[in-house]
């Protein structure tokens, strides 16, 4: 809570900021996204359905299945188009105690480092 007030002071005060899905969006550009999504998503399968019922060489029953594919296309650039635009609001704050990423991350340590996970009469400490 401490950090989505600090982003809010941050950004001023015509930004409305709220936390999806664990990110920081303004939710003018995530209604704006969600648009462009649906409109081009739909326009390639429309397109796309148009194109490949058309075409005698594909089977009637695939035309659709192509069809559903080049919506996906149209969803893939839609999300493309809405990174580009719309740069992500959060703020990375790193604070590290140590500089041994050891403790930090115990699988990034040489094996003869690491710590047992489970106690065994075989296993050397």
């Amino acid at each position: 809570m401490e950090n989505q007030d600090k982003r809010q002071a941050s950004a001023g005060a015509d930004e409305h900021l709220t936390e999806v899905w664990g990110d920081t969006v303004k939710l003018s550009q995530l209604g704006i996204a969600a648009l462009l999504g649906i409109i081009l998503t739909m326009a390639f399968y429309l397109v796309g359905n148009n194109i490949f019922s058309q075409m005698e060489n594909i089977e009637a029953s695939l035309d659709k299945g192509y069809a559903l594919l080049t919506g996906i296309l149209g969803c893939f650039l839609s999300a493309a188009i809405s990174a580009k635009f719309f740069k992500p609001k959060r703020i990375i704050e790193e604070h590290a105690e140590s500089a041994d990423i050891a403790e930090f991350w115990p699988s990034a340590a040489p094996p003869w480092r690491r710590r047992p996970r489970l106690w065994l009469p075989w296993t050397p400490r």
